[in-house]
């Protein structure tokens, strides 16, 4: 499974959980680990489009990089891990199951 997980502006992170999911009597034990991965490109540090750009409806007819500047891509990944005990009864936990893609 692979979903974006947080979105921050054009910045984007997704993730695909790896785990298992075992029946314990009315609990579900859940283990598993998250490999999460941001990517970004950072190219308008004054914020030219947000501020001014977008208000006077010209993005992208204007550049908005510093003179001399090189746009680059930010790329980030890391794991985390976790393990819980949920109830079965999902109005119990208010957890949400979606199956695999």
């Amino acid at each position: 499974m692979q979903d974006i997980v947080f979105s921050l502006g054009e910045t984007t992170i997704t993730g695909a959980f790896y785990g298992t999911c075992q029946r314990k009597h009315a609990l579900l034990e859940l283990r598993g680990e998250i490999n999460y991965e941001l990517s970004d490109e950072f190219r308008d540090p004054m914020g030219i489009e947000d501020r001014v750009l977008e208000q006077i409806g010209a993005v992208g007819m204007f550049p908005t990089e510093l003179p001399a500047a090189e746009p680059y891509r930010i790329v980030d990944r890391w794991t985390g891990t976790f393990s819980a005990m949920v109830h079965m009864d999902r109005a119990r936990s208010a957890y949400r199951y979606e199956k695999s893609r």
